[in-house]
C-alpha cells in the first residue's frame, strides 16, 4: 500500500484580506462591492504540520473583572447561623 499525502482542505475565504483590499477601492454602491468579493478568491492559509487553532488560556492568576461586593457566606447561610443572629 502506497502512502499518499492527504489533500489539503479547501480553506474559507480570507475576508479580512478581501476587506483590506476593498477599503482602497472607491465603490459607488453595494453591488460593486459584492462583485469585487465574488471576483477575489483570497483564501486563508493552510498551516501544514501545525495545529490549526491554538488554545490561548489566561494565566492562573487572571481575574475576570473586579468584584463589587463580598461573596455570600454560603456555609453560614446553609447552617442558619445568619438567620438566628438576625432574629435575636
Amino acid at each position: 500500500m502506497e502512502h499518499r499525502k492527504p489533500e489539503k482542505p479547501k480553506m474559507n475565504k480570507n475576508y479580512a484580506e478581501i476587506n483590506k483590499l476593498a477599503s482602497f477601492k472607491k465603490f459607488k454602491n453595494k453591488k460593486e462591492f459584492v462583485e469585487f468579493v465574488k471576483k477575489e478568491d483570497i483564501r486563508q492559509v493552510y498551516k501544514e504540520g501545525t495545529l490549526q487553532y491554538v488554545d490561548l488560556l489566561p494565566h492562573n492568576d487572571f481575574v475576570y473583572g473586579i468584584s463589587n461586593r463580598p461573596s455570600t457566606p454560603i456555609k453560614l447561610v446553609v447552617s442558619l447561623v445568619i438567620s438566628k443572629s438576625i432574629w435575636k
